[in-house]
């Protein structure tokens, strides 16, 4: 059974995330950082997932490179933006243990302009809300 990181289990998207991928046959394990949030989030609780608390921040990329390497080849899904730039940006180093599909750091920032967003989405005949 293959397994899929899922980071930053405060959202509710993780809840969604964790429930699809469990439904789908998929090992879950989800991760959230002690600097983040207090408390154990509520998809910790999920029949889909297993939690599992990572000190320190999301700042530190070896503290989720040490997570990773605990299973064989997982599939990485960074929920949060700040994971997903801190991925982004080591792409490299996280490529070595796990498997992921993330842009790069470019990309993402094009991504994020969004009055570049818009004037692509509209360029190529996409509605788009004034």
């Amino acid at each position: 059974m293959k397994t899929v990181v899922l980071t930053d289990g405060k959202y509710r998207s993780s809840i969604a995330a964790a429930r699809a991928l469990g439904r789908a046959g998929y090992r879950v394990v989800v991760t959230q950082t002690n600097d983040d949030v207090g408390g154990a989030p509520p998809v910790f609780s999920s029949v889909f997932a297993t939690g599992l608390r990572i000190p320190g921040s999301v700042n530190d990329p070896d503290r989720l490179v040490s997570v990773l390497r605990s299973f064989e080849r997982p599939v990485l899904f960074p929920v949060g933006a700040a994971t997903l730039a801190a991925v982004a940006a080591r792409r490299e180093l996280f490529s070595e243990f796990a498997d992921f599909i993330v842009a790069d750091p470019d990309a993402l920032d094009k991504l994020n302009d969004k009055k570049a967003v818009h004037d692509r989405a509209e360029s190529l005949g996409i509605p788009v809300p004034r």
